[in-house]
């Protein structure tokens, strides 16, 4: 008898612990994405998606830091993994792809959509990821600033085209008006101006977030990479940099900093994003930020009807500095980039990756996603199938960045190609440590230096 109930309890336990390891996961598609910003309308496009297909939607939305790496490894590890995830750029395709978590994606036909120019991500001539969206960045500002300034129409399409020299005669002009001087030459325009209206508050030509290493760390030093490397598959394949446009670099953000209101000093290490978008630029006190189109929600936040007032005007430098100079400058064209990419893990069963597909292309296609994609996510698109109808309700920003795009005037991400926290943690925060503070050419030069070192050790 003994024996008898000892063998039942042993089938019973087996049979319990096979039909735990081949129960199905709770939910049909399981989503984990790092862009904190579209968590609520994603979770409320899911909650549609299942009213209408009757499937299961889990989403978890990195909100906590910028490290989204760490939490995506954990749940990667777990049991019920991700099933649809955020990829940011080649090097993070190939740490997935080195555990084999990345599907192949080349033969499924949504993936012909991509539209701009933004392919999917890719390797060895095969697909792996979906852009999310398109982004892009550059000098902010607000028409109507300008237009009380004394500019019409075509000066503000010649700063757009013009050269860094052009651009900064401008910024001088403003300069010197803000602080009541006579301006002379091309801007005397700008001596008829008062401080009224929307520019009865401007204390400073440019507001810069000294504090967000990521602002020049990062987004700005693409500018003279773009011209070193040129896309980011080379960036990625490169042991070492040069640096051969630091000099450019520095113009432009000397021209940044110069033009603020802190100017190089330790209060300019106090000012945040929050305190740049919102507050600054937001509240009127400048006239241009660098920043990308992810800033109009926060300016719509503080000024709605100055977020619908707002354009880009490229970063530029100049084609020559201290003797080194760019063959082939483009001080008419800005950063467009996809940021993000949906990939699929590929070591879930082949009916939960035919459900990850079939969610990615309904966001994509059906009329309500299409609504949420423009206009709750406040997405420039990056696939096929948005009409010219789907994109009228497009926001400033984004409607400025798809001008850039169709007129051809579009640099590459080469930012996204960097070594894992060369741009912010070692870059950014050399310069930090000193350079931003002291404007001193030495600082600069060994921010430079400890640049390409942990370039080298960290590649």
């Amino acid at each position: 008898m003994k024996k008898l109930i000892s063998t039942i309890l042993i089938v019973t336990i087996v049979t319990t612990l096979f039909i735990g390891c081949n129960k199905k996961p709770e939910y049909d598609v399981y989503i984990w994405q790092s862009k904190g910003e579209m968590a609520e309308a994603l979770e409320a496009l899911t909650k549609i998606y299942e009213e209408e297909t009757g499937k299961t939607v889990k989403v978890i939305s990195n909100r906590a830091s910028d490290d989204h790496m760490g939490p995506l490894r954990a749940e990667m590890n777990k049991k019920d993994m991700p099933t649809v995830y955020s990829i940011q750029g080649q090097r993070e395709l190939n740490e997935w792809m080195g555990g084999d978590f990345v599907a192949d994606l080349t033969d499924w036909s949504f993936a012909d959509q991509v539209a701009f120019g933004q392919g999917g991500i890719t390797k060895d001539g095969k697909l792996y990821g979906i852009p999310y969206n398109i982004e892009g960045y550059g000098f902010v500002y607000d028409k109507q600033m300008l237009t009380e300034l004394g500019l019409t129409a075509a000066d503000i399409e010649s700063l757009r085209d013009g050269s860094f020299e052009d651009f900064r005669e401008f910024v001088v002009a403003v300069d010197a008006w803000i602080k009541g001087e006579a301006v002379t030459g091309k801007w005397s325009v700008i001596n008829n101006a008062k401080k009224a209206g929307e520019l009865k508050n401007v204390n400073s030509v440019i507001g810069f977030p000294g504090k967000a290493a990521w602002v020049y760390g990062d987004h700005l030093v693409n500018i003279p990479f773009v011209y070193e490397f040129g896309t980011q598959g080379k960036a990625l394949e490169a042991k070492t940099i040069d640096f051969t446009y630091a000099n450019q670099y520095k113009e432009l953000l000397d021209l940044q900093i110069g033009f603020s209101k802190e100017g190089f000093s330790n209060d300019l290490l106090q000012h945040d994003y929050d305190e740049q978008v919102k507050i600054k630029f937001g509240g009127g006190e400048v006239f241009f930020i660098q920043q990308g189109n992810w800033a109009y929600g926060s300016i719509n936040d503080v000024n709605v009807e100055k977020a619908t007032r707002l354009a880009f005007i490229p970063l530029k430098v100049p084609t020559t500095a201290s003797g080194v100079t760019i063959p082939e400058n483009r001080p008419d064209a800005m950063p467009v980039f996809a940021p993000n990419y949906w990939a699929i893990n590929a070591k879930v069963s082949e009916e939960l990756i035919t459900e990850a597909k079939a969610f990615i292309e309904w966001m994509y296609t059906s009329e309500v996603g299409k609504d949420y994609v423009v206009n709750k996510f406040n997405f420039i698109p990056a696939v096929k199938g948005f009409e010219e109808a789907d994109l009228a309700s497009m926001y400033s920003l984004g409607s400025s960045v798809l001008d850039y795009v169709n007129r051809g005037k579009a640099l590459d991400g080469v930012f996204m190609a960097m070594p894992g926290g060369w741009s912010q943690n070692e870059f950014g925060k050399k310069l930090q440590g000193a350079y931003l503070t002291s404007g001193k050419q030495e600082d600069f030069d060994a921010a430079i230096e400890h640049a390409k070192a942990k370039w080298e050790e960290l590649r």
